[in-house]
């Protein structure tokens, strides 16, 4: 999520998740997660944060991400029901 930090952050939640964060999410690429998670990880190590607990989509790159950093972290899908 690092990568769409303040990205219509002023609508209400429901158009925000549905309007804007799902289509833009849904664009991203391996890459982009990659990069994502490398940027909030680099940011968090910065801060003195030695481990966390994330709940993203594609985590297998979120994964590479937090193997590349060496930062120690729980990792899970995430999921939701409507």
């Amino acid at each position: 999520m690092s990568l769409l930090r303040g990205f219509s952050d002023d609508l209400r939640l429901m158009d925000w998740l549905e309007k804007k964060m799902l289509p833009a999410e849904s664009r991203m690429n391996e890459e982009d997660i990659y990069w994502g998670a490398l940027l909030g990880i680099v940011e968090m190590i910065k801060s003195g944060t030695t481990a966390y607990a994330d709940m993203y989509i594609q985590m297998d790159h979120v994964a590479r991400a937090v193997e590349d950093s060496g930062i120690r972290a729980s990792l899970t899908r995430g999921s939701f029901k409507c």
